[in-house]
């Protein structure tokens, strides 16, 4: 059933995207694809690690609804603090350290849709994970109400498109926000059903533990604020250097990779929460494997299908972007290492071996930079290119560090102070 649903869903998402593309003018789909990347990204950068210790305080408290409530709550809380920061300092970044905000008509409508999308889509993301921990039947519900929501985004777009002849990236973002928004409520209902009401807690003088979500956090923000913004970077790069034709061909590449979005649900939806109710180390390395070794299985065939058939893979985005099938190789490549480092940076934060992702975040940003300093990046294969070298300095030493946690855990655990 978890199985069905997710090839369900990636296979509207992928519908999605495409009618999309081939429906829109070039100008639309950079616009509509830049300030989809900004809501995602704020997303991203807002959680910075809280939504991933969702599972490590479910698995710490062993389980209990009435405990881990507290700790879910203190979860929100932090997120939500830290959204309010980071939208303070995304928005200006982007279009005033680019050309992209003097391209845009309507920017203020654009920001608040943008922003309002963000705000639903975190919601959801912290609900549904908490959902997937404490119901048996949370991986279904999470991906009914996805599927549900991705049948009436193809559908009211669909139809527009049949009835008013649309093409504007304001309404596909509008659809977005709405159909975010009605996703939101209805994982907070399904999770209210699972979690013992707060009135519960009303009388409890404790206060709620953020000072340990922080502690657990605060190792992660670096990276997590770091990665998140890396589509936002390559968006920044394309405005910058090639405007919005340059924005709407990353993008486009970018979206091929949902092909591999299968497996970036199966994580989150099923490897993590079974390694989180494993009950010995042997179990834990038995899924650890088998879902490490049947992922890279599956990566590598399609990534072999797209080094095989880069014009008939790219024909789908239609005759637009028919010049970018040269560059389809090197943009699957890095959505294949992108899979394989969340993997890893999932497990890594699940397990609480999380005290050198400061370092992870250090080299990513020298390799980074030095790669920018020193080779031109002006073209849309340019900015190809540079998306797989940073998706490898962000794959590799997360892959190491799993190595070390599985060879020796005592390594990442706090040294008392003296």
């Amino acid at each position: 059933m978890p199985a069905a649903l997710q090839i369900t869903l990636q296979g509207i998402s992928f519908v999605t995207a495409f009618l999309l593309i081939r429906t829109l003018s070039i100008a639309d789909y950079a616009i509509y694809s830049g300030f989809l990347v900004l809501s995602q990204a704020l997303m991203s950068a807002c959680d910075l690690g809280a939504v991933s210790s969702i599972g490590y305080f479910y698995k710490k408290v062993e389980r209990q609804a009435a405990l881990f409530l507290r700790y879910f709550r203190a979860v929100v809380q932090v997120r939500s603090f830290l959204f309010v920061i980071v939208a303070v300092i995304l928005y200006p970044a982007l279009f005033f350290g680019s050309s992209l905000g003097s391209q845009v008509t309507a920017l203020p409508l654009l920001i608040a849709i943008s922003i309002a999308t963000s705000v639903f889509q975190a919601s959801y993301g912290t609900t549904a994970t908490a959902l997937r921990f404490v119901s048996p039947n949370g991986v279904v519900t999470s991906l009914v109400i996805e599927v549900f929501s991705s049948v009436a985004r193809l559908a009211l777009i669909g139809l527009i498109i049949t009835l008013l002849a649309f093409d504007s990236a304001r309404t596909a973002l509008l659809i977005t926000a709405i159909v975010a928004a009605a996703q939101a409520i209805a994982s907070w209902r399904a999770l209210n059903r699972h979690l013992p009401p707060h009135k519960e807690m009303g009388n409890d003088p404790a206060p709620l533990p953020r000072r340990e979500v922080l502690s657990y956090v605060l190792p992660i923000i670096p990276g997590g604020l770091y990665h998140s913004l890396q589509p936002l970077l390559l968006t920044w790069l394309a405005a910058y250097n090639g405007g919005l034709r340059q924005i709407a061909e990353v993008s486009v590449l970018g979206r091929i990779g949902l092909v591999f979005g299968v497996l970036s649900f199966v994580v989150s939806y099923q490897i993590i929460p079974a390694l989180a109710r494993a009950d010995s180390q042997a179990q834990f390395l038995r899924v650890y494997f088998k879902s490490a070794i049947g992922m890279i299985v599956l990566l590598l065939a399609a990534l072999a299908g797209g080094f095989l058939f880069p014009s008939q893979i790219m024909s789908l985005a239609g005759a637009k972007y028919s010049a970018l099938d040269a560059f389809l190789p090197v943009a699957l490549a890095a959505a294949v290492l992108q899979i394989i480092g969340g993997f890893a940076v999932s497990v890594l934060r699940l397990e609480g071996w999380n005290r050198f992702e400061p370092a992870c975040t250090i080299l990513q940003i020298l390799g980074q930079v030095a790669w920018i300093l020193l080779v031109p990046i002006n073209s849309t294969h340019d900015i190809i290119v540079f998306s797989f070298v940073s998706t490898s300095l962000y794959c590799l030493p997360y892959i190491l560090l799993n190595v070390l946690g599985l060879l020796a855990p005592q390594a990442f655990e706090q040294r008392p102070s003296a």
